[in-house]
């Protein structure tokens, strides 16, 4: 029973916390066309097409997502040296962009069978990474 809860209240934050699309499509409509240009071309045209196919494709590809946010954040020694450097911070923008398109895609396609330990997906290992990350200062939100 307070597992179930647990779960529960995990749903429902992620539910609550994540920005609408509505939102994001406002905030592109308000942004001059110079600046529309740069951020579409920033987006990763996958992020908007992602139909995973088991628990075990959501699993594999969030935690490939955080893995490759981590690499590139520990590439640098101190927090000010990474924000320094465009191109990363750019790198992991669009992977945060990614990792929270996978994880709500998944969770409503596959909802409480994500948080089911199994040969092919490790929870705990995808809250390793985010606790790692959140460490170096990148919120994979």
């Amino acid at each position: 029973m307070k597992l179930f809860k647990y779960i529960l209240f995990i749903i429902f934050y992620l539910f609550t916390s994540c920005s609408s699309k509505e939102k994001v499509e406002e905030t592109i409509k308000n942004t001059s066309q110079e600046n529309k240009e740069t951020l579409s071309a920033s987006k990763r045209p996958i992020t908007k097409n992602y139909e995973p196919s088991s628990v075990c494709a959501c699993s594999n590809d969030g935690l490939k997502a955080l893995n490759d946010m981590l690499s590139i954040r520990q590439r640098y020694q101190d927090f000010e040296t990474y924000n320094d450097d465009y191109a990363s911070v750019e790198k992991v923008a669009n992977l945060q962009d990614r990792w929270v398109m996978i994880r709500n895609t998944c969770l409503r396609k596959f909802a409480s069978k994500l948080f089911v330990p199994s040969n092919c997906n490790e929870p705990e290992k995808i809250g390793y990474f985010k606790d790692k990350l959140y460490k170096l200062g990148i919120d994979s939100i």
